[in-house]
């Protein structure tokens, strides 16, 4: 349209213009913006919270300088708050700041701030490996190691060195915060404050409500997401919250693939293609393998039989390949010699695997999507039934599109009917139509009809597990 402007007369180009629009704005893409845009609005308003008045947070601090602590950090530091940064030892601090300063070395390498912005904004942050220092915050948000342990000694210091009226956020992605926030004297000023790596970068933050969080805390939490530029949504507790509920099923799937004989890689471009800014495997290599091992060995007791499990992410930690922060994952980080090829663990397979299929991206693409976007509008509706607040679908909806990537379409899809409009038996019929598995001829019937099947139970199952359980743990 740009180039036309330059080419018709203005009332041609007027009315060409009028046309495109019109043919836009009723197009399946726009029904699903509109849908996320008060999505993401209605996600935030929670009742019980209209006449609470928010405390001022001016100050913050944050317990732990790894890569989730780092980012954490910086977010509040980009919004102007200052931020007192605690690490167990001089090195520890040492090393933290280095984090941060090459975090603002590349915002200004490409250009998205000026050399003295990212120096003011460094400077913000203050590091010290005595918790004393933050006897002055009014917010402080611990960034530790996800150990249920290791947690309760950083909030018993906090609770020690906090003043009062002042604020304890945890970064958990997995943990019991009521059984947290009960061991100390303060239980209503305990909140979670899940950001999604990287935390500077992704707009989701998960405010988790315990059974003990006053309302006044609440509403101290969703406003400072606000100042900070987050898309604030607020979960009970529950394993995995809300996104990372929804994760589990996505790794799991792509995992499934991997065992079967697709690559990394492959499946990660697929994912790309299809128009996720990252793969499963490139992000659990940014937020760390650790995360879901220790998950995985907390429920092992649990874990339904029926359910297929694939142990390479095991090998992988055992290996001690944790992700980024040990320059291997999934993939390899590091300058050495085999960084270029493959690793010998990406050829393995696990005991239980069945003899190597080759797996092309499109297959994967189509095998990815369909468990979300297939699942009949009749089920979700039964799902979005059960949820506890009005503004549960909104909440679901963000959760998709904003930390988990899905394009906009896919994400209304899979929260809810996209602009407030509920899905015919003839859209879920042309919605399996389009990601039939497709496989090939040389392939045998019965084994085809048996692989298809397969698969169909597989992503069928994932979203049956995760969507009720999941919808049932929002406030």
């Amino acid at each position: 349209m740009v180039q036309r402007a330059a080419e018709m007369p203005i009332d041609e180009g007027l009315a060409e213009e009028r046309a495109v629009f019109q043919r836009l704005r009723g197009s399946e893409t726009a029904a699903a913006l509109r849908h996320l845009f008060f999505a993401e609005r209605a996600a935030g308003r929670v009742s019980g919270t209209e006449d609470a008045k928010p405390r001022k947070v001016s100050h913050v601090g944050v317990v732990g300088g790894g890569t989730m602590g780092a980012g954490i950090a910086v977010c509040f530091a980009d919004a102007g708050f200052p931020v007192v940064l605690i690490e167990r030892d001089p090195e520890a601090v040492q090393a933290a700041s280095a984090r941060i300063r090459a975090t603002y070395d590349r915002m200004v390498t490409s250009g998205r701030i000026s050399a003295d912005e990212g120096q003011r904004r460094a400077a913000l942050i203050v590091g010290a490996h005595d918790y004393a220092a933050l006897g002055d915050v009014d917010l402080a948000v611990e960034a530790v190691f996800e150990d249920i342990d290791v947690k309760r000694e950083v909030f018993a210091k906090l609770d020690a060195v906090l003043k009062p009226g002042a604020i304890l956020g945890s970064n958990t992605s997995y943990l019991d915060l009521d059984m947290l926030g009960a061991q100390i004297k303060r239980p209503e000023a305990v909140v979670g404050l899940h950001f999604f790596a990287p935390a500077n970068v992704m707009k989701l933050l998960e405010v988790v409500r315990t059974k003990a969080t006053s309302a006044e805390t609440l509403a101290t939490a969703l406003a400072v997401a606000k100042k900070i530029r987050k898309v604030a949504v607020v979960a009970r507790v529950c394993e995995g919250f809300i996104g990372n509920r929804i994760y589990a099923a996505y790794r799991r799937e792509a995992e499934i693939l991997l065992e079967e004989g697709a690559y990394p890689e492959q499946i990660d471009a697929a994912l790309e293609a299809f128009g996720f800014p990252m793969g499963p495997f490139a992000v659990t290599d940014l937020s760390g393998l650790d995360i879901a091992w220790r998950t995985r060995k907390r429920l092992a007791a649990t874990r339904d039989p029926r359910e297929r499990y694939v142990p390479i992410l095991d090998r992988l930690c055992e290996m001690g390949r944790l992700g980024r922060k040990a320059n291997a994952g999934w993939y390899t980080y590091s300058p050495t010699p085999n960084a270029a090829r493959r690793t010998q663990w990406c050829r393995r397979r696990s005991r239980a695997s069945r003899t190597k299929r080759e797996s092309s991206a499109s297959r994967s693409r189509r095998r990815r999507s369909r468990p979300a976007s297939s699942v009949p509008s009749s089920m979700r509706r039964r799902w979005c039934s059960r949820m506890a607040s009005p503004n549960g679908r909104a909440t679901s909806t963000s959760c998709w599109s904003t930390a988990m990537g899905f394009p906009p379409t896919e994400a209304a899809r899979c929260s809810g009917p996209a602009a407030g409009r509920a899905r015919s038996r003839s859209d879920d019929r042309r919605c399996r139509q389009r990601y039939r598995l497709r496989l090939s001829p040389s392939r045998s019937r019965p084994r085809a009809q048996r692989f298809r099947k397969r698969l169909k139970f597989a992503g069928r199952f994932s979203m049956k597990a995760v969507m009720p359980s999941m919808f049932s743990s929002l406030p």
